[in-house]
């Protein structure tokens, strides 16, 4: 009943909302129109959005329609003091909701970042963030109660630059996830991880980089021994290595393998391991356009009275046309395998099987310099083996940003 342990992480992103994912869904590198820079050390951003979702608990047989408005009010700000530079953000973020207002909910989201470093061979990122949430129904099986998620990570990370092309990468990241109501697969937790690793720097721009992380994580509201064969605890040892290659121009690709190996304290019938892996283009086709491809393989813990985790294959399509220097036309495509796996006791695993199809078409536009407008369209389904678990849903969305 979680999800897979947190990833030792080289930046901490923080979560975008569901309606800055529909606005600017797509993956791409090429944001020539994101968010308008600042215009000083401090900004303030304001923003309004509205999402009509035409099966907003994404129901198999009876789809109800919800309209959302999100009001935020963000404040930044950013400085450069020589090698190092700061960087914060703090949001209130307003969502109501028209017909299912019990939804209703106030965020208070920030992050912050320090970009360290002692010399320009020595660098690194300490970093926090917080983010508030509303679960996707497609996951929460009560749905006449408010379910919010809130996850917190706090991550601090090196790397120093031998003579010659290798440097030593470490780090460490606490993570925690805490959600209103339970969650089908996803239970709270909170955990630390520490990783250390090597890194080939070619004179090209590309990069080699492996790393073992060590993870060590708890989950909240548990006690042992129960029915369910649900601990309270786990250990995550990863071994990942990755590649960076870049092109000439702005291409790049990134390829990586992660073996995992995960173990439970108590219930050893929980344990698990397999291999991540993924592979994404970045391929800049001209100055106006590009696509970024991508096929992943992803294991996560998903524990449940008759499987102990999922496997997720996924491949994306997202290309990307800037109709002009002010436009920009975006289209995210993705289609996701999921499988149910293992099982606590000697009883069958649930062998649920689902298939999840996601289309995003946006376009954005920003005027000048402190406005940027966009309006999108996304159509989700989801087929499954498991009766009830279907559903179709689409969803447009608009929103308007001023920064000042």
């Amino acid at each position: 009943m979680t999800q897979a342990a947190p990833r030792p992480i080289q930046k901490l992103k923080p979560l975008a909302g569901c309606m800055a994912l529909l606005v600017f869904g797509s993956q791409g590198a090429w944001a020539q129109t994101a968010a308008p820079a600042p215009l000083g050390p401090f900004s303030i951003k304001a923003s309004y959005a509205v999402q009509n979702d035409s099966n907003i608990f994404r129901s198999s047989s009876n789809a109800m329609s919800e309209q959302t408005g999100v009001t935020t009010l963000g404040l930044g700000f950013v400085t450069n003091q020589g090698l190092q530079k700061l960087e914060a953000n703090i949001s209130a973020v307003n969502s109501k909701y028209q017909t299912y207002d019990y939804l209703n909910y106030t965020a208070a989201n920030y992050d912050a970042a320090w970009r360290w470093a002692v010399s320009p061979q020595w660098t690194g990122n300490l970093i926090t963030s917080r983010a508030e949430t509303q679960n996707s129904f497609a996951n929460v099986q009560n749905i006449s109660q408010r379910n919010l998620r809130t996850t917190t990570a706090t991550g601090l990370d090196t790397t120093y630059t031998l003579q010659g092309a290798w440097s030593v990468v470490a780090g460490i990241v606490t993570n925690k996830q805490v959600n209103d109501q339970a969650v089908l697969g996803a239970d709270d937790y909170s955990s630390s991880t520490g990783d250390l690793g090597v890194q080939y720097n070619f004179s090209s721009g590309s990069t080699l980089t492996y790393r073992a992380n060590f993870t060590n994580g708890s989950y909240l509201n548990r006690t042992v021994p129960n029915g369910l064969l649900a601990d309270d605890g786990f250990k995550e040892l990863a071994n990942d290595l990755r590649l960076h290659w870049a092109f000439a121009g702005a291409s790049s690709a990134d390829v990586y393998a992660t073996a995992i190996h995960r173990t439970h304290p108590v219930y050893a019938t929980r344990n698990y391991d397999g291999v991540n892996t993924g592979a994404i283009l970045n391929w800049a086709l001209s100055g106006k356009t590009g696509v970024v491809l991508s096929a992943t393989h992803t294991l996560a813990a998903y524990e449940t009275v008759n499987t102990n985790y999922s496997t997720t294959d996924t491949v994306s399509v997202a290309p990307v046309w800037q109709v002009s220097p002010k436009i920009a036309l975006r289209l995210l495509a993705q289609w996701s395998q999921i499988g149910y796996q293992g099982s606590p006791t000697s009883a069958p695993a649930l062998d649920r099987k689902d298939q999840q199809k996601d289309t995003t078409l946006s376009l954005v536009w920003t005027p000048t310099q402190q406005w940027n407008l966009g309006a999108s369209f996304q159509k989700s389904s989801r087929s499954s083996n498991l009766i009830g678990q279907d559903y179709d849903a689409n969803v447009l969305g608009l929103t308007a940003t001023f920064t000042f």
